[in-house]
């Protein structure tokens, strides 16, 4: 049977039988091979192709910045290792939201797996047990064990949606230049950036530089409420799945959708369970649940995140190419990076602590990564400059403390 991956190459000869997995010429990137047929397969990052192209433009135009003698060419007014250490985190924050959107991805059409074959198994067991809600208790291993993936892949979904989030407000800060830790950005900036008083305490720069900044700033807040309120309740919900207890899970019978049954989340995740059906009235179900299945919540939720992503990036694009343009405009705050050594060092030293990895003199990296490690001057003939660096910050830090 003839068979072809997305892009139509063809990767199947005919056969009058199933054909031998070990003859057989497959793309990896497009097909999947399951009891000795191959299919095709959706890549994740296929679905989020738009914005892992603009994210690679942000990353290529910082690293194009990042000067063979350490840190961006254009900032000024900083030195060379806290330049170094916030181009290479900004870097790294391009691919750490895409890596978090490809997880949303991966995680949602998980959900959607399971949650089909929940539906079947549910069903079946009403018509096993003619009714009878003792049978709904027998599960399977396999029941139990999808129950467990189910609830880990739903908190996966909002854990990584959550990173994506924070991952582009630190975007935001690095390129735009505000006054405020970098490692440490989170989307609470933005909800302070509507504060007038507050948010003077980001901008810096010339006036042309602060109006460039209040600009960004309120672009993302209109970008972030398209689509009403999702973002806020998003956001709670990750912190109901990440820092609080558990929520009762509710699954209702439907053969007309796919999956054969509705799983509706929480309208106010930000409440306890008990909170949310305290406050109820007449209609205790619809007034705490959305009125809707979760994963249509769910893509409505990914599809206003990748969107936003992109959006956002695009923004960031802009400001830098600004910034490069006319570097006296905002200039680089050192409040960024504090401290050159920012986290702690702590004494765990594994499961064997005398254990020792494979030696050699070679690391294999692809193209970008041997650029940062060029450019960030993390190679080993830079070691004793990074030595010196640390020191002398070290000791600028205990001078500057109070005695």
């Amino acid at each position: 049977m003839p068979g072809a991956c997305s892009q139509g190459q063809q990767v199947i000869s005919q056969h009058d039988e199933k054909p031998e997995l070990g003859h057989l010429q497959v793309d990896s990137a497009c097909l999947s091979v399951a009891d000795g047929w191959i299919w095709d397969m959706p890549v994740y990052a296929d679905q989020i192709r738009p914005a892992k192209l603009v994210l690679a433009a942000l990353s290529t135009m910082v690293l194009e910045d990042l000067g063979p003698q350490g840190g961006i060419s254009w900032w000024r007014d900083l030195d060379a290792p806290r330049s170094i250490l916030i181009a290479d985190y900004l870097v790294g924050l391009t691919h750490s939201t895409a890596s978090n959107l490809e997880q949303t991805v991966m995680h949602r059409d998980k959900l959607k797996s399971a949650w089909t074959t929940e539906g079947m198994r549910l069903g079946a067991r009403i018509r096993a047990g003619q009714g009878k809600p003792e049978m709904l208790s027998q599960l399977t291993d396999q029941d139990q064990n999808r129950s467990v993936e189910i609830d880990a892949h739903l908190s996966g979904f909002f854990r990584a949606t959550g990173s994506v989030l924070d991952t582009l407000v630190g975007l935001i800060v690095g390129t735009a230049g505000l006054a405020t830790p970098l490692v440490r950005a989170d989307w609470a900036i933005v909800r302070k950036s509507a504060d007038e008083k507050k948010v003077k305490t980001l901008l810096t720069g010339t006036d042309g530089g602060r109006r460039a900044q209040l600009d960004l700033l309120e672009r993302v807040r209109v970008l972030a409420a398209d689509g009403g309120d999702w973002l806020d309740w998003t956001l709670d919900f990750r912190n109901t799945q990440v820092h609080r207890a558990t929520r009762t899970t509710l699954m209702m019978r439907d053969p007309k959708r796919a999956t054969g049954i509705v799983n509706p989340l929480p309208r106010h995740p930000a409440q306890t369970e008990g909170e949310s059906l305290a406050i109820t009235y007449s209609r205790a179900i619809e007034e705490a649940m959305l009125t809707e299945d979760a994963l249509d919540t769910l893509n409505f939720i990914f599809h206003h995140l990748h969107g936003l992503t992109v959006q956002v990036t695009r923004l960031c694009v802009n400001v830098w190419q600004t910034r490069r343009d006319d570097p006296v405009l905002i200039a680089q705050p050192s409040k960024q990076w504090p401290k050159l050594l920012q986290g702690d060092q702590r004494h765990f030293a594994g499961a064997v602590p005398d254990g020792r990895l494979p030696r050699g003199n070679t690391m294999l990296v692809g193209p970008e990564g041997a650029m940062r490690l060029q450019r960030g001057l993390f190679l080993d003939e830079h070691r004793r400059t990074w030595q010196r660096w640390l020191n002398e910050d070290a000791e600028e830090s205990q001078a500057s403390s109070p005695k």
